[in-house]
Order: structure tokens, then C-alpha cells, then sequence
């Protein structure tokens, strides 16, 4: 009797062991779920996606969807010119714009002076001063002055409607107020091999343009 009595100790012990070995099991991964970040619902979901739309794509290496014209990044070729601000350009800065943008299908939109508040978007009616060289030096356009008030009248229009060549409507893009850009625009991104009034064939142009406002 006493032996078997040990024996039912031990079966006892042994189940009551095994149990408690389960149960530790069960609560230990309960634990690994509360405190492991990846274990969470819903963590992942805030990692950056990989997938990159086409449109996130174009805008990264500078080309714009709506006209196919790539454009160079602001103030990358500033160094290599000698360019100023408010329209004093040296006759080597002419020749460079030739050489680089009369066969090109980029055009450059170089930020001399940054504005502030919002950026311009398609769709927005924007307001604007500007002067345009052809690269041999000449000006063949500016704003034109109010006869009225003798100040000069910006030049408003609606930025990717096609009311203006296909340079401004890209080059525009991502200025704030009170900013002054320069677009050097290769013949595609202006006039063409037709060209305009004063403008030539296949001309290279080069506009200042300092934004006024921009009505959204």
C-alpha cells in the first residue's frame, strides 16, 4: 500500500508539473505579443512603402508627366555659370546657355531668390514681373507699365493651361511669392523651329521671373 501510495505521488506530481510547464508556455508568448513592436497590429502599416507611383517617380528625376520636359535640379548649374541677380548676365553665361540647352530636352529653372508661403501648383492663377533674352543678348520682352499709373502690370495666367509656352507652365511650378527664377528654355520648351514675331527658329530663351501672387 505504501509503494503504491509513493507511485500516485509521483503521477500527481508529474501532472500538476506538466501543467503548470503548459500554462508558463502560454503566458510567456501571451508576453512576446504585448511587448514585441513587430508582433503588434497595425506597426508596419506606418513604414515608408517601397511601391512608388509613376507619377512620385517622375517628380523625384525631374521629369514633368503632363509636357515630357525634364527638369534640371534648382541652382545645379549655377556654379558653373557666372549669372546674377536681377537680370545681369554676362555674355558667357549667353554662350553657355546656347551650348547647353539648343539640342536639349531639359530646360533650367534656377531659383535667384526664394519666396515665401505657398508653392504654385497647376491649376493656380498666378501674377508675374519678368524680362526674356534671346541669347544673344537681347531683350525681346518684359512687363509692360499701366499708361494709367506709369507701375508695371504683372502678367497673370492660369500655371498648366496652355495660355503660355510649355517652359512656363513647368518652370512656374514650385515658386512662392516674392521668389525671382530664371528659366533658360531649350527651342522645344519655347517657340520651336517656327518661332514668334522677334523670336528666331530654334531659339534658346532666357526669362527673370519674380512672382507677384498667386491666386489659388
Amino acid at each position: 500500500m505504501r509503494k503504491n501510495a509513493i507511485v500516485l505521488s509521483i503521477l500527481i506530481i508529474g501532472f500538476i508539473g506538466g501543467i503548470g510547464f503548459v500554462t508558463y508556455k502560454e503566458l510567456s508568448k501571451t508576453s512576446a505579443k504585448k511587448t514585441n513592436p513587430s508582433a503588434v497590429a497595425g506597426v508596419q502599416n506606418s513604414a515608408p512603402s517601397k511601391q512608388v507611383s509613376n507619377s512620385a517617380k517622375n517628380q523625384a528625376s525631374g521629369v514633368d508627366s503632363t509636357s515630357g520636359l525634364s527638369v534640371s535640379g534648382l541652382n545645379s548649374q549655377s556654379q558653373s555659370l557666372n549669372s546674377q541677380k536681377n537680370g545681369v548676365l554676362n555674355p558667357e553665361d549667353f554662350d553657355a546657355y546656347q551650348q547647353q540647352y539648343e539640342n536639349s530636352d531639359q530646360l533650367l529653372a534656377q531659383d535667384l531668390e526664394l519666396g515665401t508661403g505657398t508653392e504654385v501648383k497647376p491649376g493656380d492663377e498666378i501674377s508675374v514681373y519678368y524680362v526674356g533674352w534671346l541669347t544673344d543678348g537681347s531683350v525681346f520682352d518684359m512687363t509692360r507699365k499701366d499708361e494709367a499709373t506709369g507701375n508695371l502690370k504683372p502678367f497673370t495666367f492660369t500655371v498648366g493651361s496652355g495660355q503660355v509656352i510649355s517652359g512656363w507652365d513647368v518652370g512656374t511650378q514650385g515658386m512662392k511669392v516674392g521668389g525671382t527664377r530664371r528659366l533658360v528654355l531649350p527651342p522645344t520648351a519655347g517657340y520651336g523651329a517656327t518661332g514668334n514675331s522677334s523670336i528666331p527658329p530654334n531659339a534658346v530663351l532666357v526669362f527673370d521671373i519674380e512672382l507677384v501672387s498667386i491666386k489659388q
